[in-house]
């Protein structure tokens, strides 16, 4: 059976109670929620909604539809939250410049980071003196002031 429109939209029904908030989220026309129900029902050979006047309730078998259809929303979802997040996630060079009396204050943070971003490398040369945050060849992005 390759009716993933049709089980989406019997989803929606189920999960929202009835044919026009169903239509409303998924941006369809009621007949053509409609017609995706009459399709699946006619694929599978049995109903899968028992038709009420005000809100459409599940039958057994649309039961199990509905937690096919909840998996398959999960997985795809989960796919989809991968393949944003693989492509956003960060990588390069960080470097950060800091007091060796302020190192302990940032190591869990850095440390969070670094294992949040795996790509990233993170920089630490530590100063001993505010002298050296001055110099011409020291980048600056970022400083903590009080």
């Amino acid at each position: 059976m390759d009716k993933w429109a049709e089980l989406r939209t019997a989803y929606q029904v189920a999960k929202l109670g009835t044919v026009s908030a169903a239509a409303n989220a998924l941006g369809f026309h009621r007949a053509t929620v409609n017609r995706h129900i009459d399709v699946l029902e006619e694929e599978m050979g049995a109903r899968i909604f028992i038709r009420h006047a005000r809100r459409y309730t599940l039958t057994e078998l649309g039961e199990d539809v509905l937690r096919v259809a909840q998996k398959t929303e999960e997985i795809i979802e989960d796919l989809a939250g991968r393949v944003q997040g693989g492509k956003a996630a960060l990588e390069g060079e960080l470097k950060l410049t800091i007091l060796a009396g302020f190192a302990e204050l940032l190591m869990k943070p850095v440390s969070d980071f670094r294992a949040e971003n795996p790509n990233c490398i993170v920089d630490k040369p530590m100063l001993e003196k505010w002298a050296g945050c001055f110099e011409p060849s020291m980048p600056r992005a970022l400083r903590v002031t009080t």
